[in-house]
C-alpha cells in the first residue's frame, strides 16, 4: 500500500516511530543530565559508572542512525546492499545496547549489580 509521495505505508510508519522515539530519547537524556546530576558523585558502583558512558554511546549511535537514514540510497542503486547492511545492523546494535543500558541503569539504581529488589 502506497501513501504520500509514493512511499510505502510501512516506511512512513517506520520514520514516524523513529522521530517519536528519538524525541522521547532526547527528552529522557536531558532530564537525566539535569535532574540526576549528583555533583560528579557516581551512584550504583560499577554499574553506575558504566551507565552514563553507555548512554552517551547509545545517543551517538542513534544520531548516526538518523544521519544514515537521511542519506539513504535509491532502492535501485548498485550499493544499496551496503547501505542496508549498515542501517539494519547499526539499528540492531543500538537497540541491543540501549536495552542493556536500561538493565544496567535499573541495577545501578538499586545499588549495583547482583543486588535484588526488596
Amino acid at each position: 500500500m502506497r501513501g504520500p509521495a509514493g512511499k510505502h505505508l510501512w516506511f512512513l510508519l517506520h520514520v514516524g516511530c523513529q522521530y517519536v522515539g528519538i524525541s522521547l530519547f532526547v527528552a529522557g537524556f536531558v532530564i537525566a543530565y539535569v535532574k540526576l546530576d549528583n555533583g560528579g558523585v557516581v551512584v550504583g558502583g560499577k554499574a553506575g559508572s558504566a551507565h552514563a558512558p553507555i548512554g552517551i554511546a547509545v545517543m551517538a549511535a542513534a544520531g548516526a542512525q538518523m544521519v544514515v537514514g537521511h542519506v539513504r540510497l535509491d532502492p535501485t542503486h548498485r550499493r544499496r546492499w551496503l547501505w542496508n547492511l549498515v542501517h539494519h545492523n547499526l539499528g540492531r546494535c543500538t537497540v541491543l545496547l540501549a536495552w542493556a543500558n536500561v538493565y544496567i541503569g535499573e541495577r545501578a539504581g538499586m545499588g549495583g549489580l547482583g543486588q535484588g529488589r526488596g
